[in-house]
């Protein structure tokens, strides 16, 4: 018998959807969290939510994989923005390694908060990975959307809270993969699709109910991790033992109809023998089957539904003849999941694959740039306001990492120049010391990886970008706040001393990172002392006669007027600094 599942969750979500929903899903968390408490008494319950759970100055993604291969459930919060997402994808489908290590395929509780009836997988705008996709629908979804409006605390969402609760409890206490169903608890919530009846004359293992566990956790409005997520092994599960999973009875019983049919299936009720199921490892890791130990036909093939999971039918219960002499067991490497992208074996193409998939689409529109005569703060440069139409870009989500400048530099390129970091270290570093040049040479090496042309935003397009529909002081709101960005009185640990990790604070409506503090970031306009002339459109404002370069976002070394959204800068485009860096940007056809 298997131990029962320790109550360890995963809350996955996007801040965007937190953020414009008032902070619902966060407290959704913790009313949850509450309501599991209270089923299993004294029986600590822990969910973790992404910041809520790291401590700062932690590395961002060393503590998601953590939480992840440990965790014993998820509920990733299912939205068209949590499909759009690249990180709460791959969150999703490292869970799925995690469940399949564990034998089991209940622990994914899909929770609908806006229905996804509009995503089209088949477009990467809409859905980062149609496998998380498939995923989320072929799982029994907890429909919430018409709650959630209501309050956290209200009565009809806490009921709905408890339902999933109980659904959990009941995943947890599965021994062997089946759901052990506590007292007085149904077997299917209210508000989850009932499973599916098996044939009459079978005996399968009972559907699961797919739900998951969670712990109060203080509410959190840190951003995901930054840079590319290595792709997360399964863990092993204890004693090293695959635990025979529920997922598979379908394919039990229609093995067993087809004996019945063919006359081979003699003692109807003899017990069915243990079935024994071969879990597929990532393509990166191929391992041989392990051979048996008693006689059993070759597993089968697995189907393009069935991604993770291939289940060996189980013989007949009762033979008429003596069996032939057992097979011996053939080390057969498993085929990689079909859909399931293909990683770049080169460490400088992933990096460059995720350079490419953290580029974030800004949609044209109208903005007024520059800051108003009232604003407190305000310089004389910043003016006057005038109208820019801007044209639909793409911007990276985060600046230009040491990790990412230091790829280029072993592809021969960004002239082999190996910036300082000052000690305060590389990796998810923004790059700094790295001048206007130095930045135009990073983004010919990078349009020469992708065969497309990338390039500095222009001074409008960083602008639009930055405000990303506000049209306060800062995209978070009027005042610095504390905690918000890395200044010199931010109220960050990293305040005034040195650069953090790219990531390390709440993103800007549009989902773009540190377009406050932490590093000046070079753009591709020359000079000029105010906007006295500047053009209604977004291409670069340059002149044939260009002695300085445009800096914006201000830095970990400003106070904050300095960081403020209409703040500018200038200096000379050969010039390196330690408070300096650059994200890139691209022209869409």
């Amino acid at each position: 018998m298997a131990d029962r599942l320790e109550p360890v969750g995963f809350w996955s979500y996007t801040t965007q959807d937190d953020r414009v929903s008032g902070g619902h899903l966060s407290q959704l968390r913790v009313q949850f969290a509450n309501e599991l408490q209270l089923q299993l008494g004294r029986q600590h319950v822990h969910i973790f939510q992404d910041v809520a759970a790291i401590p700062h100055g932690a590395d961002w993604d060393k503590a998601i994989h953590g939480a992840l291969s440990t965790a014993n459930f998820m509920i990733p919060i299912v939205t068209p923005g949590f499909l759009a997402s690249e990180w709460c994808c791959k969150e999703l489908m490292r869970f799925r390694d995690r469940e399949d290590s564990l034998g089991r395929d209940n622990l994914i509780f899909p929770f609908v908060y806006v229905p996804i009836d509009n995503v089209d997988p088949a477009r990467k705008s809409d859905c980062h990975d149609p496998a998380a996709y498939d995923l989320i629908l072929a799982r029994q979804q907890f429909k919430f959307s018409e709650l959630r409006f209501k309050e956290a605390g209200s009565g009809e969402v806490r009921q709905k809270l408890n339902e999933l609760a109980r659904s959990v409890v009941g995943a947890l206490r599965a021994v062997d993969g089946h759901v052990q169903i506590p007292a007085g608890i149904p077997a299917v919530a209210p508000g989850l699709a009932p499973a599916p009846v098996p044939t009459p004359s079978v005996q399968p293992a009972p559907m699961p109910v797919n739900q998951a566990p969670v712990s109060p956790m203080p509410v959190s409005t840190l951003p995901v991790s930054a840079g590319p997520v290595p792709p997360a092994g399964p863990a092993a599960a204890p004693g090293g033992e695959s635990r025979g999973p529920a997922r598979n009875w379908f394919a039990r019983a229609a093995g067993l109809i087809a004996a019945v049919a063919i006359g081979v299936l003699i003692v109807r009720d003899a017990p069915a023998p243990k079935q024994t199921v071969a879990v597929q490892q990532p393509a990166q890791r191929v391992e041989p089957a392990t051979p048996a130990a008693t006689p059993k036909p070759p597993a089968e093939t697995p189907s393009p539904t069935a991604r993770q999971m291939t289940t060996e039918q189980p013989p007949p219960r009762a033979e008429a003849v003596k069996p032939a002499d057992p097979p011996k067991a053939v080390a057969t490497p498993m085929p990689p999941a079909p859909t399931e992208p293909t990683k770049p074996a080169d460490p400088i193409q992933q990096i460059v694959a995720a350079i490419e998939a953290n580029m974030v689409t800004i949609p044209a529109g109208r903005f007024r740039m520059g800051s108003p005569p009232g604003e407190p703060g305000r310089y004389s440069d910043e003016g006057p306001q005038h109208d820019v139409s801007v044209r639909s870009f793409a911007i990276g989500k985060y600046t230009v990492t040491f990790a990412e400048w230091d790829a280029c530099v072993a592809d021969n390129g960004c002239g082999g120049y190996r910036p300082s970091d000052k000690g305060w270290g590389r990796g998810n570093r923004p790059a700094i010391n790295v001048s206007w040049d130095d930045a135009q040479a990073f983004a010919r090496w990078l349009s020469g990886k992708t065969g497309k042309t990338y390039r500095l935003p222009s001074e409008a397009e960083w602008e639009y970008a930055a405000r990303a529909g506000t049209l306060t002081a800062y995209y978070w709101g009027p005042d610095i706040g504390k905690g918000n960005a890395n200044c010199n009185g931010c109220g960050s640990q990293w305040d005034n001393g040195q650069t953090a990790p790219v990531g390390s604070f709440a993103p800007n409506p549009r989902g773009l990172y540190d377009m406050a503090g932490n590093v000046w970031q070079w753009t591709q306009d020359c000079w000029h002392d105010d906007y006295t002339g500047a053009p209604g459109n977004s291409e670069p404002w340059t002149t044939e006669s260009c002695n300085y370069r445009v800096l914006r976002g201000g830095s970990w070394v400003k106070v904050p007027r300095g960081v403020r959204a209409a703040r500018r800068d200038r200096d000379d485009p050969g010039i390196r600094f330690d408070d300096a860096g650059f994200r890139v940007a691209r022209t869409l056809p």
